[in-house]
């Protein structure tokens, strides 16, 4: 706050996301684990098991309806060099 993203703005990252990481890199997975609760927006696309060298990827998590605590978080790791 007071920057935080609306609900519908945080929708529209979350699905801009999806198309991006579909469209640019799709050795990329989504994640069914990204969704949180009824009031976060979350997406995630990534590439290798948790806590191991090989993980990569993209997320995006909102969290417009938590009041003066709204906020939003985007995270991009990237893939190791070499590949």
């Amino acid at each position: 706050m007071p920057f935080a993203l609306s609900r519908d703005e945080a929708a529209e990252l979350r699905d801009l996301v999806d198309v991006f990481a579909r469209q640019q890199f799709p050795e990329l997975a989504y994640d069914p684990k990204s969704t949180m609760g009824d009031t976060e927006l979350a997406t995630a696309w990534v590439y290798g098991a948790v806590a191991t060298p090989e993980r990569w990827g993209i997320y995006a998590f909102a969290y417009p309806d938590w009041g003066d605590s709204a906020g939003s978080i985007m995270s991009f790791s990237r893939r190791k060099s070499g590949r």
